[in-house]
């Protein structure tokens, strides 16, 4: 305790003692250019940390608009797949599809989220093969007014694909 009250004590007086052997031994003109020099040095310092600093924050604003569009992307690709998933499940049932609101809601959708990810260049393969199997489910249904065995399993692996990439690429 006593120790810890020594302690500021003593480092006044050691400044103390060095500031009196600063002033014996050296002239006002020596420690003015230390000072200036110093001051010069500081300067260019802080001239070097601004730039640093701005190189910093560029890349700190790229990373977050890269995962931003990242979020946003996988965020669209769930809701594809959970439509997907929808109209899979519509298709199992084995039930006449023409007059079912929820078929005809998620056929919009995935054609609108379809778009929206082609437009970011999202898997662009898959999102082939969704059109296409889009495409003849609508045909199935206008021909039969049921989605075919061939075309569920199209489906059916198409949405296998989907979930493989999000996982990949998602992880």
């Amino acid at each position: 305790m006593l120790f810890k009250k020594m302690l500021p004590a003593a480092f006044i007086l050691l400044s103390g003692f060095a500031g009196l052997l600063v002033g014996l031994f050296y002239s006002s003109s020596t420690i003015e250019s230390l000072f200036n020099s110093a001051q010069v040095i500081t300067s260019v310092l802080a001239s070097i940390a601004t730039v640093v600093g701005v190189v910093l924050a560029y890349f700190a604003l790229d990373t977050w608009r890269s995962q931003l569009r990242g979020s946003h992307i996988y965020g669209q690709s769930s809701e594809l797949l959970e439509a997907l998933l929808t109209t899979l499940s519509i298709a199992i049932n084995k039930k006449p599809i023409i007059g079912e609101k929820t078929f005809g809601e998620t056929g919009g959708k995935i054609t609108q989220l379809v778009l929206q990810l082609k437009l970011k260049q999202f898997e662009p393969v898959i999102l082939a093969k969704i059109t296409d199997v889009q495409s003849k489910i609508m045909d199935d249904v206008k021909d039969k007014n049921l989605i075919s065995d061939m075309t569920i399993s199209t489906l059916l692996s198409v949405v296998n694909e989907l979930a493989k990439s999000l996982n990949n690429q998602f992880k």
